[in-house]
């Protein structure tokens, strides 16, 4: 009789649980708490919304995990700017920063396979890339150090050896090589050759160097 009783009593709990759960306002926005499902079964999301704004934690996971969430959203109560943060299926953080809707915002950090080491570091307006741009080995030194402007290479441009040297030494406008341009040997430092770019096309002298000597300078034609 008891076992039948805590049974009934669950059955009510667990359907009005469920009642509250998928519901819309009187003006047919996402009220409450959702939670949607792929196919198998296992669980795609899952957070709440006041109506028709996401509020609160929401947490999305993969067709084969359903333990680990592969992304989770912190959205605030003022704008639809959200705190993202990805993960592998195994709990490690890949990437985290600010979303508006699909685009990205602000600062965004990635990481190595470790989930804590700082692979790379990027700026965000609009959804495009705007700013300082820098990538790191996993001993923490840069590997590049760049500069984007409405999506695209724009300023200085630094590429380093793992020794720790700069091999490249560029300059970008709206994506493509103008201006200085120096190489160094990757391995040793020592420099190769110098000259300028115009529109992505090497022009005037252009310096080549032997063990850090000059050897011979060409003169490149515009065509």
């Amino acid at each position: 009789m008891k076992k039948s009783l805590f049974l009934l009593l669950f059955l009510i709990v667990f359907t009005s649980i469920n009642a509250q759960i998928n519901q819309f306002d009187a003006n047919q926005k996402r009220h409450g708490i959702w939670k949607k499902y792929f196919k198998n079964g296992n669980i795609r999301y899952q957070g709440q919304f006041n109506h028709g704004k996401e509020t609160g934690i929401f947490k999305y996971y993969s067709l084969a995990s359903k333990k680990q969430p592969v992304m989770i959203k912190s959205f605030n109560n003022t704008d639809n700017i959200a705190s993202v943060s990805f993960f592998t299926t195994t709990g490690k953080l890949i990437s985290k920063g600010k979303m508006n809707g699909k685009k990205r915002v602000g600062k965004w950090v990635y990481y190595h396979n470790d989930g804590t080491t700082v692979m790379q570091e990027e700026n965000y307006l609009n959804g495009e890339l705007n700013g300082k741009y820098t990538t790191y080995f996993s001993t923490k030194k840069p590997t590049i150090e760049a500069n984007y402007l409405n999506g695209l290479l724009h300023g200085a441009y630094k590429r380093y050896s793992f020794k720790g040297h700069v091999y490249q030494e560029l300059h970008y406008k709206n994506g493509v090589l103008e201006g200085k341009a120096i190489y160094y040997n990757r391995l040793t430092g020592k420099l190769i050759k110098k000259g300028q770019y115009k529109n992505d096309k090497k022009v005037g002298a252009w310096e080549f160097y032997m063990e850090g000597k000059l050897i011979e300078t060409i003169e490149m034609k515009e065509d």
